[in-house]
């Protein structure tokens, strides 16, 4: 089984930081909880990154906020974080089903550190090997080059629409990937 990646203990540094700061961006108080000592001794070598460790704060202010507009304006949305990491979206904001995927040793950890139990939200963890997507090949480029893309990658369904619903309004549910 994989473990955590250096990257998870990386983005979830960034947003544990920002938590301890005197004005908090993202105010995310669950990141310290999924630091283990090897996530905090990794930290440690980018703790003072100043411009790295910005960029990935407002880019995890970005997805926030987007998702908090949907989730307010269609609250039984479905939130699919794919290659979760150590994200605490499905806790921090409030609204919409939450399924979270990513590899068998990063679900065990965070099922460990941060149980579905305790999310106020509808949340659903699945582990997945991805190496066999990997192996797909080039042809599929919706896998792509998984290893080297954002740990955010997030995709969505806007409300739940009856067949009838759907038809009236001339379209299906509102699907989209960010």
């Amino acid at each position: 089984m994989k473990p955590v990646s250096k990257t998870a203990f990386y983005c979830c540094g960034v947003r544990m930081q920002d938590a301890e700061s005197a004005r908090p961006v993202i105010g995310d108080n669950y990141a310290k909880r999924l630091m283990s000592e090897e996530g905090l001794q990794y930290w440690e070598e980018f703790k003072e990154f100043k411009m790295p460790n910005a960029s990935n704060t407002a880019r995890a202010y970005i997805i926030d906020n987007y998702l908090r507009q949907l989730l307010s304006a269609r609250p039984d949305s479905t939130v699919i974080l794919i290659g979760a990491g150590l994200n605490s979206r499905a806790y921090r904001l409030t609204g919409g089903s939450w399924v979270e995927i990513d590899e068998p040793g990063v679900i065990e950890y965070k099922n460990e550190k941060l149980p579905v139990s305790e999310c106020e939200n509808p949340l659903v963890r699945i582990p997945i090997d991805f190496e066999p997507l990997l192996a797909l090949g080039e042809d599929n480029h919706a896998v792509g080059d998984f290893n080297n893309r954002s740990r955010d990658l997030i995709a969505f369904r806007a409300g739940q629409r009856s067949p009838a619903q759907s038809e009236s309004s001339g379209g299906d549910q509102t699907e989209q990937c960010i």
